[in-house]
């Protein structure tokens, strides 16, 4: 289980001020790539373990690559992938609304200041 005191080790936790909480599964990097509309991965790579977290709030990436005179992508549901022992970010996601975590694991629940 995401213990509570890990959840300050979640990158861009702590500088993002519109977060209103948020929920974590451990799953496989395959899977969360799938629930997130990522794609497949190469052999051997896809079970890979990883915590798959979503934080709902405001956000907006200003460091995402964007076409030419589109404004910065926003969205109410932050998707990180993480190593499975917090130690590295593997991926980033927004999207309007949450997916359904259950399919892939026990789902954890948790509240953000």
């Amino acid at each position: 289980r995401l213990a509570r005191a890990s959840v300050a080790h979640i990158p861009l936790a702590a500088t993002l001020p519109n977060v209103i909480g948020g929920t974590a599964v451990r799953t496989t990097l395959g899977d969360a790539r799938r629930l997130l509309g990522a794609g497949e991965l190469g052999a051997g790579a896809g079970g890979t373990p990883v915590w798959l977290v979503q934080l709902t709030g405001r956000f907006e990436c200003s460091t995402c690559s964007r076409p030419a005179g589109f404004d910065r992508p926003v969205g109410g549901v932050l998707s990180l992938v993480l190593d499975a022992d917090l130690s590295g970010e593997l991926g980033i996601a927004l999207a309007d609304a949450a997916v359904d975590l259950s399919g892939v694991g026990e789902v954890v629940a948790f509240p953000l200041p």
